[in-house]
């Protein structure tokens, strides 16, 4: 089985803030999503070929690459791709990636993969709670 993981708001976890007309503020990075994180490393330990694809710039895959040795699950990947803004269901069927499991925390993305792939289960990832201004 190939299980997908988006990297930003998906592995990794930030911390929304806002201004008092309730626009976005800032952003803060908050480390990894340890709940994903420990889904990445059930499908790994299940035996499926897990891959991280985002929607990164590839000048970021320094970057990238530095956060998962950080957060101890670069060793478990097959592969880590940077599509360069181009949607990951677009990217990954163009590149033969075809993905049985789908995680990412932008709906947008989840059914864009959906149209892609559609036996492809996705799991939209939840953001940190203070990305929800009504809370």
């Amino acid at each position: 089985m190939l299980v997908i993981f988006d990297f930003d708001d998906t592995i990794t976890s930030s911390i929304a803030s806002w201004d008092h007309e309730g626009c976005l503020d800032d952003v803060t990075p908050n480390g990894a999503n340890e709940k994903t994180i420990q889904q990445l490393r059930e499908h790994f330990e299940a035996g499926d070929e897990v891959r991280i694809v985002t929607s990164r710039s590839r000048d970021h895959l320094q970057n990238t690459l530095d956060g998962l040795d950080e957060f101890g699950v670069s060793w478990m990947l097959s592969g880590v791709h940077h599509t360069d803004g181009e949607w990951k269901g677009l990217w990954m069927s163009e590149h033969g990636l075809v993905p049985d499991k789908f995680f990412d925390d932008d709906p947008l993305e989840c059914a864009d993969v959906l149209r892609c792939f559609p036996d492809c289960e996705t799991v939209q990832v939840k953001l940190h709670p203070s990305w929800d201004k009504d809370v």
